[in-house]
């Protein structure tokens, strides 16, 4: 195993997570507008905004399946950030390898998920633009 890639993996993963959260912000601000929907002023968080983004989604621009990977999504991002390295670097010696091996895995599946839901999220937020933009038109 290539510690390399790990780092490159956990490294696009971040990128992932902060795309995708900027996109929720974006794609919740044009589903408020367009449904005469209120947002709190107070600054939310990643949660608060998927769960006022669900709500907001009467024309379904996300899945069932994509609310479940944006709801596992801070969960999975804290455990990369705060325990994927500790949890093999201070390991005893004969479970190095194994831990490593798991976090490997961890990151592969984790990059895995976040690139298809970033492409969900992201053409939700393009689909949303234009169809505001259509019925502004009418």
């Amino acid at each position: 195993m290539d510690i390399d890639r790990l780092y490159w993996m956990t490294g696009k993963c971040l990128d992932y997570c902060q795309r995708i959260e900027h996109d929720v912000y974006l794609l919740l601000s044009l589903l408020s507008l367009r449904n005469g929907m209120l947002l709190p002023e107070e600054r939310r968080t990643l949660g608060q905004d998927i769960r006022l983004l669900q709500e907001a989604d009467v024309s379904h621009f996300l899945s069932d399946r994509d609310y479940g990977l944006l709801r596992s999504l801070r969960n999975r991002r804290n455990h990369l950030v705060h325990e994927l390295y500790a949890s093999f670097r201070y390991a005893e010696d004969a479970e190095v390898e194994g831990r490593l091996s798991a976090s490997f895995s961890f990151a592969e599946e984790f990059l895995a998920d976040l690139s298809l839901l970033w492409k969900a999220v992201e053409d939700a937020r393009i689909q949303a633009y234009e169809a505001m933009v259509e019925e502004k038109k009418e």
